[in-house]
């Protein structure tokens, strides 16, 4: 059985397969969050595939800033940020469906939206299809976080850390208008590689 701490260690100097094999190790603890939140949220049924996405990003922000010298195992330390994460998210979608409901949208969904490009689906790791697409996209994913410049993984790092737009602007010296640039350039690089054929 691979060994945690090893993997951590491994991943900190950039290796591929740390990466991959922590994902695989972590993936039921994603799913069964996310199944969580969907059964207490129907609404958020269809949006299963971006929370497990949202997940992801968690977990590989739990990898990037975990230290054994807190007092926390790196289980418990990831599963806190997954959930504070997805609960981001299902609030997103919840305050979206409600402003659709009420009619106190344009009905207009534009690509920032929870609602964009997303499709009911009821795969799991289970079904081979589906675990050949999420082998694929967290290759993809793995090989993108290798190429990211220090602007933008900083920015991806403050993004996670659960501070505000305004706090984390501030603490990268930056202006409100350039942090969400600079957010919405990497959501369009991490759309891109795993919506795209072309890497």
């Amino acid at each position: 059985m691979e060994n945690a701490s090893e993997l951590l260690y491994m991943s900190h100097l950039c290796d591929s397969y740390a990466y991959k094999a922590l994902f695989r190790m972590h993936e039921p603890m994603i799913a069964a969050i996310v199944c969580t939140y969907i059964k207490r949220y129907a609404g958020c049924a269809f949006c299963k595939d971006d929370l497990l996405q949202e997940g992801r990003v968690a977990l590989l922000y739990a990898i990037w800033t975990y230290r054994n010298d807190r007092g926390a195992k790196f289980s418990t330390y990831a599963s806190v940020l997954v959930k504070r994460k997805i609960q981001r998210y299902v609030i997103q979608i919840v305050r979206e469906n409600d402003r659709m409901r009420t009619g106190r949208s344009d009905g207009m969904i534009n690509e920032t939206s929870p609602f964009y490009d997303l499709l009911p689906s009821d795969k799991s790791m289970g079904c081979p299809d589906y675990y050949c697409s999420y082998k694929v996209g967290l290759e993809k994913l793995v090989r993108l976080v290798g190429k990211l410049g220090e602007n933008d993984r900083k920015t991806l790092q403050e993004c996670m850390s659960g501070y505000t737009h305004k706090e984390s602007a501030e603490k990268l010296g930056l202006s409100l208008k350039s942090y969400d640039a600079r957010l919405h350039r990497l959501r369009r690089k991490f759309k891109k590689c795993l919506y795209e054929d072309a890497d």
